[in-house]
């Protein structure tokens, strides 16, 4: 199984973290999001860092959002504590980094990988660039509405994809 990894890589005073799940789209999975929080708290006292990049090794997508075939056979609870927690836990651990965040979207941003960009503080969007919460159809887009400025309200109250030009 390929549970993907999010490589954390130095380049002078920047730090760059990929997400590295190309045949999947960048699907999170909860592997991932252990990574990702472990970056992160290496990356809150490197005093080395200036500004961290958020970019993806997949060609079609940034992320598409958690890998929805790992939550089959989780409970309720199981879904709460290894998921939803842990991500908000992981999202917050990148919001809250002393080095600015830029994220660099291409191709899908889709579901908790739009989550994830609103972490940023700065997002650059290339031109092929597509945006949606589908799942605020179910009620999941929380944490982007408390969050994410204007646009992350407008994405979580309609659900409609959108590109870099309104």
């Amino acid at each position: 199984m390929n549970n993907g990894t999010i490589d954390l890589q130095r380049n002078g005073f920047i730090a760059t973290l990929v997400i590295n799940r190309p045949a999947k789209l960048n699907a999170l999975t909860p592997e991932m999001l252990e990574q990702l929080l472990a970056h992160c708290h290496t990356l809150e006292t490197d005093s080395e860092i200036r500004v961290v990049l958020l970019t993806s090794a997949s060609e079609k997508a940034f992320c598409v959002g958690a890998d929805i075939h790992r939550w089959t056979s989780l409970s309720a609870l199981d879904m709460w504590r290894n998921w939803i927690r842990r991500g908000h836990q992981a999202f917050d651990a990148l919001a809250q980094l002393p080095q600015p965040v830029i994220a660099l979207l291409h191709g899908l941003a889709y579901g908790g990988g739009l989550e994830l960009a609103a972490t940023a503080d700065i997002r650059i969007c290339s031109a092929e660039a597509q945006m949606a919460l589908p799942e605020n159809r179910a009620g999941d887009s929380a944490w982007l509405v408390r969050n994410a400025a204007a646009d992350g309200t407008a994405w979580a109250l309609t659900g409609e994809r959108t590109g870099i030009y309104r």
